[in-house]
């Protein structure tokens, strides 16, 4: 009896390093699947990085080639000084040519300021002259 009960408990201990071994094995298998994963996201952020960088590259080589282009604009641009001048000036009835022209300023954007005046006085849709 005492062989039996010895015979049994080598199986049950073998069973036990069996199923041991056995997860063992899964759990490897399943750590090298997710490592798999893990790599090949990493790579596709990595591609969608360099991607990005080129793409805001460009666009910082497209801001240099336009930005000279747009400063003589904007030096001629209206300022608060000028632009309550360019009030003064309409609400003593001078038209946008003779304000433009007094004031250095392109005659389109005297013309949207009086424009938007008008609107902001007379909020009923008066500025579509």
């Amino acid at each position: 009896m005492p062989t039996v009960i010895a015979i049994i408990q080598l199986v049950l201990i073998a069973i036990a390093f069996g199923l041991c071994g056995y997860l063992f094995l899964s759990l490897k298998r399943e750590l090298h699947g997710i490592e798999k994963r893990s790599k090949a996201e990493a790579q596709e952020s990595a591609s969608m990085v360099l991607a990005l960088a080129r793409e805001i590259a460009d666009l910082r080589k497209d801001m240099e080639t336009t930005l000279p282009q747009s400063l003589p604009v904007a030096a001629n641009s209206i300022t608060t000084n000028k632009r309550s001048q360019a009030l003064k000036m309409v609400r003593m009835g001078d038209g946008p040519e003779h304000i433009a022209a007094v004031l250095s300023l392109p005659r389109k954007e005297v013309e949207l300021l009086i424009k938007v005046q008008r609107m902001l006085v007379e909020p009923n849709g008066a500025a579509t002259s």
